[in-house]
């Protein structure tokens, strides 16, 4: 067990210790109950394969993945690294230097990062050209930045202790949270409204972001330096310190589990939709993975946007191939998601009965099941969508076409994913493949 005392309190860090939890609302600091972790905690030390290293990267201080298998990485003598291998032990690509001394990373899906420095300028990276633009000065220390999907980049600036809101478009700041955030680092979004802020003294703050005097003080830990803050796709948020130790804590109920220790100098973190972390050690110089120390819950599906693939064909007794491109629109990444088919009203039947995707130069293949009591419904279960937030991917099928349908018939097959419904369909060619006249 380790004790850190400040005044006559006691701080204690333990697998299964007991932390105190405060709220605060309107002013008012109302102990909250106290939460234990019941579940054993990842120990660096004591196993060491569940942290391997995937890259040494000198001074890195963020990361940030792009749900296609690559890392990027910031560092303070303002570079910026991609790591296309996460298996381990990988050589990292330089893309640009000159970001300064580059403390917070975010990417928009889109193929930019947004790198923020100590000076307080955000920087937009092309990740193809690799052209930098300023974006925004006058931050203050930023040190930490986070996306939402309408065009604005968050930015916890430590000097001022101001979440600032930064429209990408015009460079446009607006202070979000006051009164002041004291000691703010890191920032994350829940894709919900919601802010997370964390901080140098310890606190984890969640802002409002309609109303920034509507905030609450949810952990509070005298000398715990926090300035990794990520939120899970079930809304979890996760903390890391330059301790070494990674944090669990549920926003509704106040319950705080110990997930990892013994990380090094983690001051940067994010969390992928399998509940792996990847933490980059700053005084170490490494981006690590930690396995499995996160439970990620149910990956949400609320955020979807689907929309059918336009300029489909077939012919009478042939084949066709209806499909649908499937967007993030979250804040958070989306894992695998279960998917039902429903066939038109006629001349359409199941061929292979697979849904397929391309991913990084291989085709994946879902298999479905047809209900055995309306057959005319399949259901694909734990289609691997696995975006990130802003990605796309295009997924695919396979139906036969019946020989009494005629040209100019537009049949067609519904793709049901979480709360969205999309209707691919498809004109029937002549016999010989020609377009008719409809």
């Amino acid at each position: 067990m380790h004790t850190r005392t400040r005044g006559s309190g006691t701080l204690r860090h333990a697998v299964a210790a007991a932390m105190t939890v405060a709220a605060l609302t309107g002013g008012v600091l109302a102990s909250a109950p106290t939460a234990v972790a019941a579940v054993p905690a990842v120990d660096c030390t004591v196993t060491p394969l569940r942290c391997p290293v995937i890259a040494p990267i000198g001074g890195a201080t963020d990361v940030a993945l792009d749900g296609t298998g690559k890392a990027y990485v910031s560092t303070n003598s303002g570079n910026l690294y991609e790591v296309v291998n996460l298996q381990g032990d990988d050589k990292p690509g330089l893309l640009v230097t000159g970001l300064g001394d580059a403390v917070g990373l975010a990417l928009d899906g889109e193929g930019h990062a947004y790198v923020v420095n100590r000076g307080g300028v955000l920087h937009r990276v092309d990740l193809k050209t690799r052209a930098v633009t300023p974006v925004a000065t006058g931050l203050g220390h930023g040190v930490k930045v986070a996306l939402d999907r309408q065009g604005h980049a968050y930015v916890a600036d430590l000097s001022g202790g101001i979440l600032w809101r930064i429209a990408l478009a015009d460079g446009s700041k607006t202070p979000v949270a006051t009164p002041r955030l004291k000691d703010a680092k890191g920032v994350a979004l829940d894709g919900r409204g919601r802010a997370y802020v964390s901080s140098k003294s310890g606190s984890l703050y969640e802002v409002d972001l309609d109303n920034g005097f509507s905030r609450r003080v949810l952990v509070d830990w005298p000398d715990e330096n926090t300035p990794g803050v990520a939120v899970t796709g079930s809304g979890t948020v996760v903390l890391s310190t330059r301790g070494g130790h990674l944090y669990e804590v549920d926003p509704e109920s106040g319950r705080v589990r110990l997930a990892a220790r013994n990380l090094g100098d983690a001051f940067g973190m994010t969390v992928d939709v399998k509940g792996d972390v990847y933490i980059t050690q700053w005084a170490q110089g490494k981006l690590v993975k930690v396995t499995g120390a996160v439970r990620p819950g149910p990956s949400p599906g609320g955020g979807l946007e689907v929309t059918a693939v336009p300029a489909i064909t077939a012919v009478p007794g042939g084949k066709a191939v209806p499909r649908v491109k499937v967007t993030n629109r979250t804040t958070s990444a989306i894992g695998s998601q279960d998917i039902r088919l429903t066939l038109g009203p006629a001349h359409v039947g199941w061929d292979y009965n697979v849904i397929y995707q391309d991913r990084q130069g291989g085709i994946i293949e879902t298999p479905c099941t047809v209900d055995r009591v309306d057959r005319t419904t399949s259901l694909c279960r734990n289609v691997p969508l696995e975006l990130a937030p802003g990605q796309s991917t295009e997924l695919r099928t396979e139906v036969q076409v019946s020989k009494e349908a005629r040209p100019c018939e537009l049949p067609s097959l519904a793709w049901h994913i979480a709360d969205k419904r999309a209707k691919s369909d498809w004109l029937m060619l002549n016999r010989d493949g020609s377009r008719p006249r409809c």
